[in-house]
């Protein structure tokens, strides 16, 4: 379908919606293609994004060169002569390289991952909620996210910051039985880009991570695109932590050099880490083992699993009253044992002292 037919067509959806339907199935069905037109209507995008934590200490900790055609990616950090990090995502891979200048020396070292396993700073398409995360911190498209959360979802229109959204809420399980409640307010106005996201434990909406679009900006026409998000976190309804993530210099469907999209190369002997099969050894310019490998350590956390900014589900889960009766319980049970099992050992004792 035209997508500037389906955007036409989305205020007229959106009545028959609410005439028609017996419940908010369709409601969600039109954000779903709309969020989808919106983000297939982006052929080639390329910016800076820069990303700060305001509140506590105001520290900058990606300024990274963001290249996008299609599903190909390419993140690119750091300064040329210092250090770079450069980031390749191709077909279900990422490919990782980093250099080091250092007395006329260049030391590298290589990483491999799959799409999903992949995690920056600099991700534009997560940082301004286009992409997100599954239960494990691993990416997914927003697609997949209605796929998951829509049969359980409670649809709504709801006005907020003087804009007509609809509302999608959820509340799911978590792995470790906790109840998360997760909240998206797509902005009608702009092409059903998500203008806030909240989570919080289902028990405790005190203690809270929210994420808000604060700035749009119309990079073509008819295209509008989120460019400033500001995220905070929220511990007995005060904020602890502030961050924020601005994109600029932004070029949107012109034609991208094609060099843009390929690694430095890399010499024999790099080290290499290999995230999908578990090892690490070496790899040649052919990214080829040139040498023995071993496995990796299998409790290594990913980036994913240690993020503190939401919209990022972890797979590390604080621990809880119910976690500490529980060790509680643990341990007064094998005190017990321990105990009635020095009784038997003394019965024992004393009945064979006491025989003739």
């Amino acid at each position: 379908m035209n997508r500037s037919l389906l955007f036409a067509l989305v205020p007229f959806l959106c009545l028959v919606s609410d005439i028609y339907a017996s419940n908010d199935d369709p409601l969600l069905e039109v954000v779903r293609l709309a969020h989808r037109a919106s983000r297939q209507s982006i052929r080639e995008f390329s910016c800076t994004c820069v990303m700060q934590e305001i509140k506590p200490n105001r520290t900058t900790f990606a300024n990274d060169k963001y290249f996008r055609k299609g599903n190909v990616i390419a993140i690119k950090n750091g300064i040329e002569g210092k250090s770079t990090h450069d980031s390749l995502i191709r077909d279900g891979k990422c490919r990782i390289v980093g250099r080091d200048w250092k007395d006329g020396t260049i030391s590298y070292h290589a990483i491999l991952k799959t799409d999903v396993q992949y995690f920056s700073w600099g991700d534009v398409w997560r940082r301004m909620m286009i992409d997100h995360s599954d239960h494990d911190g691993r990416g997914c498209n927003y697609d997949m996210v209605l796929d998951r959360i829509g049969p359980n979802a409670r649809v709504s229109r709801e006005r907020i910051d003087d804009r007509d959204c609809v509302l999608i809420e959820v509340e799911e399980t978590q792995k470790s039985g906790r109840e998360t409640v997760l909240k998206h307010w797509h902005d009608i106005g702009h092409q059903y880009w998500i203008r806030r996201m909240e989570s919080y434990n289902a028990a405790e909406p005190q203690n809270r991570s929210v994420m808000v679009i604060e700035q749009f900006e119309e990079l073509a026409p008819g295209i509008v695109f989120p460019t400033h998000c500001r995220t905070e976190i929220f511990r007995n309804n005060e904020v602890i932590k502030t961050y924020e993530t601005s994109i600029s210099n932004i070029q949107i469907n012109q034609p991208i050099d094609e060099q843009i999209f390929t690694l430095p190369a890399i010499p024999k002997g790099t080290p290499f880490q290999d995230f999908i099969r578990g090892t690490k050894g070496q790899i040649g310019p052919n990214w080829k083992p040139s040498g023995p490998s071993k496995p990796m350590r299998r409790d290594i956390l990913t980036p994913e699993s240690t993020e503190t900014v939401p919209g990022q589900p972890s797979t590390s889960e604080p621990w809880t009253l119910n976690h500490y009766l529980l060790l509680g319980s643990a341990i007064l049970f094998l005190v017990c044992m321990a105990s009635l099992v020095l009784r038997r050992v003394r019965s024992v004792k004393d009945d064979s002292d006491s025989s003739p």
